[in-house]
């Protein structure tokens, strides 16, 4: 189980490690024919939407559980990937918008440390923790790596007058779907996590 919700939690954190850290800025130029520091600045919400999302997430997560907040967390962030790579969003205000609420999502990994103390024994709650938080931190050389051959094995490139290799919005975007893809397959396994723990109601794992 505890592997489980470490992958599980590795598949969702391409909006923050995947797209925020490196491929945000460039698609945005790209897509939306903005500046480098437009581009930063709107990427940057993501960052003020994660200051609340921690305390607004447990406080949730009180009422419906870890678990459930964590999968609708990686559906919401989903869907606002699918709203922003199909061009169904547009306006400056909205993108900024958006990029809060996926900023809010990605709070879901404080919840991930709370699902996985409940999985083991006191004894063992400070080694699972940084467990989790390795793992989950392996997110950006996973996504970078996915992003980065999904561009090169199925899109298009072409060389600019300046002799710089540039890839076109579509190859963006075929990358940048993987992440959406992988939430979705972290929600499923959240959603085993989830039927399992109503079977098991002791710690998994002893000291």
């Amino acid at each position: 189980p505890l592997w489980l919700l470490a992958v599980s939690n590795l598949l969702m954190v391409g909006a923050l490690e995947g797209f925020a850290d490196v491929w945000g800025v460039p698609y945005l130029t790209m897509a939306f024919s903005l500046s480098t520091p437009d581009a930063a600045e709107l990427v940057s919400f993501i960052f003020y939407g994660m200051l609340v999302g921690g305390p607004f997430l447990a406080f949730l997560s009180r009422f419906l559980g870890n678990y459930t907040v964590i999968a609708l967390s990686g559906l919401g962030l989903a869907f606002a990937f699918i709203l922003l790579l199909t061009g169904m969003v547009q306006d400056w205000y909205a993108l900024a918008f958006l990029f809060v609420s996926v900023g809010i999502m990605c709070c879901y990994q404080v919840i991930v440390f709370a699902a996985g103390a409940q999985l083991v024994s006191t004894a063992l709650m400070g080694v699972t923790i940084a467990f989790l938080n390795c793992v989950n931190m392996l997110g950006g050389s996973f996504f970078h790596t996915i992003i980065g051959t999904v561009m090169d094995v199925f899109g298009s490139s072409y060389i600019n007058d300046s002799g710089v290799l540039v890839y076109t919005l579509e190859s963006y975007k075929t990358a940048l779907a993987t992440i959406p893809l992988c939430a979705v397959g972290g929600c499923l396994m959240i959603g085993f996590l989830s039927m399992r723990s109503l079977v098991h109601k002791r710690p998994f794992l002893q000291p």
